[in-house]
């Protein structure tokens, strides 16, 4: 993900055994960079991209958990979010497939037209800022924040959650890396950063949504930034 993470942990009045949980989160880092790496070659998208999205193929259950939350998002924003993008970074095709072709089964999933390359740069800090808070929440820990690189950041205390996300259509370097799949020609310009807060339950340790929740307001911010009106903010959410 090339960014800086940041965890602080805030109840410091309770016993914690940093080593552990420092190794968890980190091996969590490096499981998610090596699951959805569109850069390097070894990861389990590029070996999957490399043999043909078309075909057939078994998959690591993280890797069909973003499949599925893509593909949530895709039919939620009516195709506006669309992982197929990818293929229009790296300049594989003229046009994304979407995701309509996609097909997802318990271990496995197939495309029924390649889309060459994907791209979970739309959610994959929010989903992995979720999986780093399940741990942390599940070690007792009640109050800390996460800061992946800035762009997605997670505040946790005793009321709930807050996940925010910023993003950006052009990077620092002038390269455009959010595309408008209907007309992926549209020079996109806009900056746009979101807050969704949901409040815990008594069961908030082993049922709540973590990946999810950070996933969806990380795809939002490319929505309606994209296409400002295209689909109504959860009550939990407001734009900031």
């Amino acid at each position: 993900m090339g960014s800086l993470w940041r965890v602080d942990i805030l109840d410091r009045d309770k016993s914690l055994n940093e080593a552990p949980l420092k190794q968890q989160l980190e091996a969590t880092l490096g499981l998610y960079e090596r699951t959805f790496s569109d850069w390097d070659n070894s990861s389990e998208l590029r070996r999957l991209e490399i043999r043909g999205l078309s075909r057939l193929q078994k998959a690591s259950p993280l890797f069909l958990e973003g499949l599925k939350f893509s593909k949530t998002l895709y039919d939620s924003s009516g195709g506006i979010f669309d992982i197929t993008t990818g293929a229009l970074s790296w300049n594989e095709l003229k046009n994304p497939v979407g995701l309509s072709s996609l097909e997802i089964f318990a271990s496995s999933f197939k495309f029924h037209k390649d889309p060459k390359r994907l791209s979970f740069g739309g959610i994959l800090k929010g989903q992995t800022t979720g999986a780093m808070a399940r741990i942390i929440y599940s070690s007792g820990l009640r109050e800390f924040s996460i800061n992946g690189g800035g762009s997605s950041i997670l505040n946790v205390n005793s009321e709930g959650v807050e996940f925010i996300s910023s993003s950006s259509a052009i990077q620092q370097n002038g390269v455009q890396h959010i595309f408008d799949p209907r007309n992926p020609a549209r020079r996109l310009q806009q900056n746009l950063k979101i807050s969704c807060r949901y409040k815990f339950n008594s069961q908030s340790e082993t049922t709540f949504p973590w990946e999810w929740h950070g996933a969806e307001t990380d795809a939002l911010t490319k929505v309606l930034l994209i296409q400002p009106k295209s689909m109504m903010l959860p009550k939990e959410c407001v734009l900031l």
